[in-house]
């Protein structure tokens, strides 16, 4: 028992310290992991018909799209900011309704969406070296904006190789 606890507080150490020292779209992907991870604890919640837990994870989910949705900057890159907030507020709404109704097929929804999401900014993480900029983006709309054209961002540095 003693070991088990001691490994908990190793595990969450080494996680503060990852989000300590990781840069902004590693930030991101982990806010993304982490709501598709309480997402999934919530359906398993709901399965088994704990519905105090399926509650907790739910809002644990909409905290993070809140947080994801607050980080939007629609002056850099309105367009694509416009779009990120629509599937924010989609998602936040099958959430909501998903909680309220403890529908499972609402939560997917919501998680179907998010692990989109996830994988394109996995994606993005993804560039070759040569291609990686040095500062990272200011907005999710500008990385998004930039990576979906191939464009760069006016506060970027590029790596010659």
């Amino acid at each position: 028992m003693v070991a088990q606890h001691k490994n908990q507080a190793n595990l969450a150490m080494y996680r503060n310290t990852e989000v300590n020292t990781a840069n902004r779209l590693k930030l991101l992907i982990m806010l993304y992991e982490g709501t598709l991870r309480f997402g999934q604890r919530a359906e398993d919640a709901l399965a088994a018909g704990n519905l105090a837990e399926k509650g907790v994870m739910i809002s644990k989910m909409l905290a993070i799209v809140s947080e994801l949705r607050s980080t939007l900057d629609h002056g850099k890159a309105p367009e694509v900011a416009g779009n990120l907030e629509r599937l924010y507020e989609f998602i936040h709404e099958k959430l909501v309704q998903a909680n309220i109704r403890n529908d499972v097929q609402l939560l997917r929804d919501a998680m179907r969406v998010l692990r989109i999401l996830h994988s394109a900014w996995v994606e993005v993480s993804r560039k070759p070296q040569a291609e990686l900029a040095v500062k990272q983006p200011d907005s999710q709309a500008e990385a998004v904006k930039k990576a979906s054209t191939g464009a760069q961002a006016d506060n970027y540095v590029h790596l010659s190789v």
